[in-house]
This record gives structure tokens, sequence and C-alpha cells, in this order.
């Protein structure tokens, strides 16, 4: 029995056969899960959201993937280190796909963190890496990748191919930093967590304007259209302010957000958004008449400044 052995790798599967078996029994497993709240403070579903699988064949092999390599890296590094390194490759493979499209689940983000890393090492360590991966198997993988990128988009079966690639270029990128000379080792760490810091902002600050899946902003605009519903009007106006950004063509995600806005009494705010949602759909009568009683309303008080 090797897995006490390794603790880290055997440990992390275990957890992750525990997220999967919660999520296929339907328990409530949304708190782990990758999605809007991630841009607005939640960072932790980037690493839990690794953890769940969608279904038998995705979970072994990525199990599989992850024994492979995972235990050759704790063999070195021991079980600290090497929990550390599957967490910043989960957040950082996590924060890359979630950034640009609509998050994923499992840790095959990890696995080619690893392969990257180990690649890299075999070059550049060969006393300890020698063979780690080896060629012929470094091609089935990213053979396996560009199959997945095809599978993606057919719309055969959905696959985070940019948590992959950013998996593996971290991965690669820590493995020189641990291959460097000691001077030059503190820059390229800090390099490793420039890289990582960015990848965040743009899962969390810049991800409205970096996003390119086509459901950008539909998540965002049903959690304000939600928070309307239950009169919170302050996150209302957040995640309308996110979904227009995204989404800024869209005429009922400014209007929603104009209410919100005048509900929390920023009548510059709201004039802006119903304008916004005027000039888009001059034909719907509710934002005409919304605009009208803002514009009016405005003129009143002085409490902001009228657009032309």
């Amino acid at each position: 029995m090797q897995a006490p052995h390794y603790p880290a790798t055997a440990g992390t599967m275990l957890l992750a056969l525990i997220a999967t078996a919660a999520a296929w029994l339907k328990a409530d497993i949304t708190p782990l899960l990758a999605d809007a709240h991630v841009a607005h403070g939640q960072l932790w579903r980037l690493l839990t959201s690794a953890l769940v699988h969608a279904d038998a064949v995705h979970l072994t092999l990525n199990l599989a993937f992850l024994w492979t390599f995972g235990t050759i890296v704790e063999e070195h590094f021991g079980a600290g280190r090497t929990f550390a390194l599957f967490g910043l490759l989960a957040i950082g493979s996590g924060a890359a796909e979630f950034a640009l499209l609509d998050g994923g689940i499992g840790l095959s983000g990890v696995g080619y963190g690893l392969v990257g890393m180990l690649m890299v090492l075999e070059n550049r360590d060969p006393l300890r890496f020698e063979h780690a991966v080896g060629p012929r198997v470094a091609s089935v993988l990213f053979g396996f990748f560009f199959v997945c990128v095809g599978l993606t988009i057919t719309g055969v079966y959905p696959v985070a191919n940019v948590a992959h690639a950013a998996g593996a270029g971290l991965g690669a990128l820590l493995a020189l930093a641990i291959t460097f000379m000691h001077l030059h080792r503190t820059h390229a760490y800090a390099g490793v967590g420039i890289v990582t810091v960015a990848l965040l902002v743009f899962a969390t600050l810049a991800r409205p304007l970096v996003n390119v899946s086509p459901r950008r902003g539909t998540e965002e605009a049903f959690l304000g259209y939600q928070a309307l519903l239950k009169n919170d009007d302050r996150s209302a106006a957040w995640w309308f302010r996110d979904a227009t950004v995204a989404r800024p063509e869209n005429a009922d995600y400014w209007f929603n957000r104009g209410v919100a806005e005048a509900r929390l009494e920023h009548a510059d705010r709201a004039l802006h958004a119903y304008q916004r949602a005027a000039e888009l759909s001059p034909a719907n009568a509710n934002y005409q008449s919304a605009l009208a009683e803002m514009k009016t309303y405005v003129r009143k008080t002085g409490s902001g400044p009228l657009s032309p």
C-alpha cells in the first residue's frame, strides 16, 4: 500500500472522491464551484472546484494523472510543498479558465501543471528527474490536449482546455524557478507570484472585460435580478454593473441596473443606465418612461448631471 507514503497526493485524491461523490449524490455543492461569486471575493472556489468531477471517466483519468505524476513530485519535494504546489496549480489554472470562459471542474489543470513542471525538470535537473515524463508520454498527453480541444469545439464533450494550457505553463514556470541558480531564484519565484496574481486579477476585477464566453454576463444578471426581488439593491447594482460591462449591448441589463441604482438614490448612475437602455431599445415604452421620470427627478432635485 503506497498511499501512506504520499499523503499529499493520496489526500488530494481522497478529497476529490468525497467532493465528486457528494455531487453525484445530489448534495448541494454550489459553494465549491467556480461561478460569478469568484469575481466578488470567493476565491476558494477556484481551489475547491478542482476536486469535483463530472463523471466516472473524468474522475478516473484525473486521479490516474495525479497519482502518476504527483507521487514523483512528492518523492522529491515532500508532502507540504506538494500540497502547496497542487493548490497553486489548481488556483492558477482555474483562474485562467474562469477569467476567459465559464470556469471548470476537475484536477486536469493540476495534472497538466505537473507534466509541464516535470518536463522542464527532466532537462534542467536530469540527475533527479530523468525519464519523469519521457518524450513518448509527453507526446500522448499533449496529443490528448488537442483531442480535448476538438471535442470542445465540436460540442461532443466540453473540456477546460484553458485550464490545461495555463496549468502546464504555470508548472513550467515553477520548474524554471526551482532550477535557477540561487542569485536568480528569488526573482524567478517573484515572477511566478506575479503571474498568479495577474491570473487572479483577470478572474476577478477584470473578468467582465476579458471574458469571451457566449454566456458572459448572464449569471451576473440572474444574481442581480434575484437581489432585486429580495430588495438587496446594493448587491443588485453590483451584479448588474458587471453584467453591463460584460454585455454592454443588452438593454435589459442596463434597465435593471438603473432600477437598482435608483433605489439606492444614485440618481446620476440611474440616469446613465436608463439612457443606455433607452438608446439600445428605443421602442420599449417602459425604458423611455423610466428615463423621462429620472430626468424629471434630476432636474427637480439637482441630484446629478444630465447627459445630453
